[in-house]
């Protein structure tokens, strides 16, 4: 195991750091909280990520630029006429 400093914000300010453990495995981990504390934690971060990934994919806004790179990218006829639009932009 190891430590690493985590600054602490509050507001967008630091108000302290604090040291925390990170450790290179599970059994590691489970020795050092117990068997129950580490498989609660496990669980819990576990839940955050999923509710997470979900929260993003259901309100992230797509940019129209990131809709033409996913055109570009599957059809050359669209890759083609961005090529044209840009070179006549840059003329």
């Amino acid at each position: 195991m190891k430590q690493v400093e985590k600054e602490v914000r509050h507001k967008g300010n630091v108000i302290g750091k604090v040291q925390i453990p990170v450790y290179e495995t599970i059994a590691e981990a489970t020795k050092a909280m117990g068997e129950k504390d580490a498989l609660a934690k496990i669980n819990r971060q576990t839940a955050q990520d999923i509710m997470n990934d979900y929260r993003a994919s259901a309100t992230r806004e797509v940019s129209e630029l990131t809709i033409l790179k996913r055109m570009a990218k599957s059809d050359p006829k669209v890759a083609e006429e961005i090529a044209r639009l840009v070179k006549k932009f840059k003329s």
